[in-house]
């Protein structure tokens, strides 16, 4: 019985040829890989950091045949990944209204924001302190409108009307000087009706309050008497609001806004003016 013998393996000999080719291309095929869509990764490494500014790149299939939605979320995670890789600011995301896959700046470039409008409605996360509210506050004690405020100053309505009506509301506001041409009439303020008065001092009373309505107290006591003054009793905004340090529209204000601020002293006002008989 013979014995059987392994073939032996002859060395084969394997030539390759060499070429220098750029650093660009060379980087750009090793972070692309061999693996899926690596065709696709090593173009938009070739084209991305190329692209005159103001121009996007889409790509897609040529019939414009619509790919599975795994297949979509595989190619964007995939691509995404070897963008971030090389460090390119770019993301790639699917279109399917256009059944394209389109790579956009994954942040806005400075070249692509809008110029800063003191028209357009700035979010309060992006205000600032840096000057404003100063000038808004000053204007604000003058006795100006919000209205007038922001056309005067060019910051956003919104801002002014942020600082007017929420952080300076109800702050002591300076009177405008008595004009010396009255025309025949009198410059005087004509004084509060009694009953003005009467709903100022009960509501003082009832709460056992003695400040300047300035204080948490003395807001919550402003717009009880601003609401019973208004609704319950006919009174005027601008008999009111020299009472309670605010102007005729800021009681009016304070009478028609909703929320649940001062309900119980309203509630407990009230009482007080039933007690009394004083509506």
């Amino acid at each position: 019985m013979g014995l059987a013998t392994k073939p032996s393996k002859e060395p084969s000999v394997v030539n390759f040829d060499f070429a220098e080719i750029p650093l660009e291309e060379a980087v750009n095929a090793v972070i692309a890989g061999d693996g899926n869509y690596a065709l696709i990764k090593a173009k938009l490494l070739e084209a991305l950091p190329h692209l005159p500014e103001g121009k996007a790149f889409a790509f897609g299939s040529p019939d414009g045949q619509e790919l599975e939605e795994d297949q979509r979320r595989g190619i964007c995670l995939a691509v995404n990944a070897t963008l971030k890789k090389a460090k390119l600011p770019w993301r790639t995301t699917y279109s399917g209204v256009k059944k394209l896959f389109v790579c956009v700046p994954s942040s806005t470039p400075k070249t692509y924001q809008k110029k800063e409008s003191h028209d357009e409605y700035v979010p309060r996360s992006k205000w600032n302190d840096d000057g404003d509210e100063a000038i808004v506050r000053e204007l604000y004690t003058d006795g100006m409108s919000v209205a007038k405020i922001a056309a005067k100053t060019k910051i956003a309505p919104d801002r002014v009307r942020y600082l007017c009506y929420q952080k300076f509301y109800g702050q002591p506001r300076k009177k405008f000087a008595a004009s010396s041409s009255t025309n025949g009439k009198s410059t005087a303020s004509p004084p509060p009706h009694p009953k003005s008065a009467d709903l100022v001092n009960l509501a003082k009373l009832t709460f056992g309050y003695t400040g300047d309505f300035s204080d948490a107290l003395g807001k919550k006591l402003r717009k009880a008497i601003s609401i019973v003054g208004m609704r319950d009793m006919n009174l005027a905004p601008k008999e009111l609001g020299p009472l309670v340090g605010i102007s005729g529209g800021g009681v009016y204000f304070n009478a028609h806004s909703k929320g649940d601020f001062a309900l119980e002293e309203v509630a407990k006002l009230r009482k007080a003016l039933n007690h009394r008989g004083g509506r």
